[in-house]
């Protein structure tokens, strides 16, 4: 139908224009659907990602924490002090 014009529609019989239309409302629906669900896939995977990259962050750090916080307990345990 989006190739036809209202000329070439208007030459067809009252049936067949009704299915046309119908059938060009039923397209438009799911190609709209269709849309809307890529652009939710895309929000979802760009928020894993997002999640992901905060938790390997969160997770250095804290390693990089508690090595720190393990090396300045055996320098207390040997009786030092770190001097940084």
């Amino acid at each position: 139908m989006i190739k036809s014009d209202i000329f070439q529609l208007n030459q067809r019989r009252e049936e067949d224009r009704y299915v046309h239309v119908i059938a060009f409302i039923t397209h438009q629906y799911y190609r709209l659907q269709d849309n809307l669900v890529d652009t939710f896939l895309t929000a979802v995977k760009s928020f894993e990602n997002g999640a992901k990259r905060d938790h390997k962050e969160w997770t250095a750090l804290s390693r990089k924490i508690s090595c720190s916080q393990r090396f300045h307990r055996i320098l207390r345990c040997h009786g030092r002090t770190p001097t940084f």
